[in-house]
């Protein structure tokens, strides 16, 4: 068993590999020549992302990622959305969003 400090920050999801479309999760986003790099879809492990940080104090300048809570029966979302003098921060008609962090880099 790995300790949380040997595990990769950053895994990968390659869709459609192998002679059926399987599919592989590794710390490689091409882990075989025949491996397209823009297919692999990247997760980063949430302990090494930054706390949310309420709406309020979200940067007017720039795209974030901002979460909004589930609400009459709408699951939670999360999007990439920017500060508009009109529309706040914009993510649905419904749901007010709550919280927001950085992009990630």
């Amino acid at each position: 068993m790995t300790t949380k400090a040997e595990w990769p920050e950053t895994i990968y999801l390659i869709p459609d590999t192998g002679e059926n479309g399987e599919t592989t999760w590794c710390d490689d986003p091409a882990p075989s020549v025949e491996d397209d790099l823009k297919n692999a879809i990247a997760y980063r492990r949430l302990d090494l992302l930054p706390a949310w940080q309420p709406i309020e104090t979200a940067p007017h300048d720039r795209p974030v990622v901002v979460y909004a809570p589930a609400y009459d029966g709408l699951p939670a979302i999360v999007g990439i959305t920017q500060f508009h003098p009109d529309a706040w921060f914009y993510i649905d008609e419904i749901r007010d969003v709550t919280l927001w962090l950085e992009l990630p880099k």
